[in-house]
């Protein structure tokens, strides 16, 4: 039991403690919104029938492979197995639209890269490409416009997967990543949810 002279300073400090491990991943998510380099990454069509989870709409992606870097590809099995944590390089491509490129065992001294838990990477054997499970692979809405999102995000990804009309504004900042924006037709997927008939 702590003396009574010392309960109220600890108890404080516990409550310092709590508030400061939420206070600070919400500041990282704030910094990377406002200071992160954008990034635009084209989706596909998920299970029609279940693209809304409660207030969210689930994002699929047609291009979620990585090359493994030749320190990665040299390490076996049990070496990769024992990985916590691998970095991809984010590429933007020349009609706008930013793909994965090399999976790495440590950040990139330049450039924008994404930091991933090693279990959202499905590594093959040798030096074939890794398949990645993206972080951001949800976009949340307010409730009234969930259902009418979910209807158009459907419908035209339904309608034209190929066209890359539907696409996830992306902001990195530091291998963090954050969805700044759903756009369908390069309008925001809010907009065109609150504009019936659109």
């Amino acid at each position: 039991m702590i003396p009574g002279r010392w309960f109220w300073p600890a108890f404080g400090l516990m409550v310092l403690l709590q508030l400061a491990l939420p206070g600070r991943m919400i500041l990282q998510h704030e910094q990377t919104l406002r200071q992160g380099t954008e990034h635009r990454f084209k989706t596909a069509p998920v299970d029609p029938y279940d693209a809304f989870r409660g207030r969210y709409v689930a994002l699929g992606f047609p291009d979620t492979q990585a090359r493994p870097s030749a320190e990665l590809a040299a390490l076996d099995e049990a070496e990769r197995q024992r990985l916590d944590t691998l970095y991809a390089t984010v590429e933007r491509g020349d009609d706008g639209f930013s793909s994965l490129g090399q999976l790495l065992l440590a950040p990139p001294a330049q450039g924008d890269y994404l930091r991933l838990p090693a279990d959202r990477v499905s590594l093959m054997p040798g030096d074939g490409p890794a398949r990645v499970d993206l972080p951001f692979d949800r976009y949340y809405l307010t409730e009234g416009l969930a259902p009418e999102a979910e209807r158009l995000y459907r419908e035209r990804r339904s309608a034209d997967a190929e066209a890359g009309q539907a696409w996830l504004l992306v902001r990195l900042r530091a291998g963090r990543a954050v969805p700044a924006g759903l756009y369908i037709d390069d309008r925001r997927i809010e907009d065109l949810a609150r504009t019936p008939g659109d």
